[in-house]
């Protein structure tokens, strides 16, 4: 989490190394007064990759970790927080990609992960799945290809860990704020309006949601382990959850039921009290 102290940041910048693979001028840093006034995720300096300010060049610029040894055969999770910036005029969406080699250069990279657009500009905690050909000496590298004319790419708390060292990640959630719950089974009344909330685990790499079982997936990502929907046809639906972690997939349904609320009784009974007074029960 790059915290002051750990290693004496003057003199290796925690050994990670950094390279501006366009030569603008513009790269990675690890810093205590970031671009933008960003307040680390955690500890006192984050990595941060910045904008050329010539608003014409796109991002080409590489960070490597320090060197780390790797099994083959074996799964890794690299993890991280991770966000771009955003002022008060817009957001400044980032990109993003994965490599791993046995030297710290761009030339060395096998990319085995791209995560697209880092598109939030609060602090999410991203996943990846990392499998070595041989065992050795690597480096991880993240690379930061974003259009032009963007702001501030900014990471923290970056990890890897071998996976499947714990208890094995399953695929769970429930469906909150529905009228009715019985074990699985949640009844829906009147408008149709549900939330879904998997059980939030860094070792998943992504959440797939299938809201009404029709195999056809409606929201996905590795940050949507909450998401919701409305049901505008009455019935009885199949949400199926799919979880990615480095060891595969899982999956776990629950069973919504959709319907109208059921009828009000309305009858009552007129008691005649023989005094001229009635009671209604």
């Amino acid at each position: 989490d790059f915290t002051a102290g750990q290693i004496t940041f003057e003199t290796n910048n925690w050994a990670w190394t950094f390279e501006d693979a366009n030569n603008d001028g513009f790269s990675f840093s690890i810093t205590p007064n970031p671009l933008g006034g960003v307040t680390p995720s955690s500890g006192d300096f984050l990595l941060q990759s910045v904008w050329n300010e010539d608003g014409a060049t796109a991002a080409d610029d590489w960070a490597f970790s320090p060197c780390m040894t790797l099994e083959a055969g074996k799964s890794y999770i690299v993890s991280f927080q991770a966000q771009c910036g955003q002022d008060d005029a817009a957001t400044y969406p980032e990109k993003l990609e994965l490599g791993f080699g046995d030297n710290a250069s761009s030339a060395a990279m096998t990319i085995f992960q791209d995560l697209g657009t880092i598109g939030n500009s609060s602090f999410q905690g991203y996943t990846a799945c990392l499998t070595v050909p041989v065992t050795g000496q690597y480096y991880i590298g993240l690379h930061a290809y974003s259009d032009a004319n963007q702001w501030h790419l900014d990471i923290d708390d970056f990890s890897v860990a071998e996976a499947g060292s714990g208890n094995p990640v399953t695929a769970n959630f429930s469906i909150i704020n529905a009228d009715e719950e019985n074990g699985n089974t949640y009844t829906e009344y009147c408008d149709g309006q549900v939330n879904f909330i998997a059980s939030a685990d860094p070792a998943i790499t992504d959440y797939a949601w299938d809201y009404d079982g029709d195999g056809t997936i409606d929201a996905n990502g590795p940050n949507v382990s909450s998401t919701g929907t409305t049901f505008t046809t009455n019935g009885t639906y199949e949400v199926m959850l799919i979880i990615t972690t480095c060891n595969g997939l899982d999956t776990t349904t629950r069973t919504l039921i959709v319907s109208d609320p059921p009828a009000l009784d309305a009858s009552f009974v007129v008691i005649d009290q023989g005094n001229g007074n009635v009671s209604i029960q």
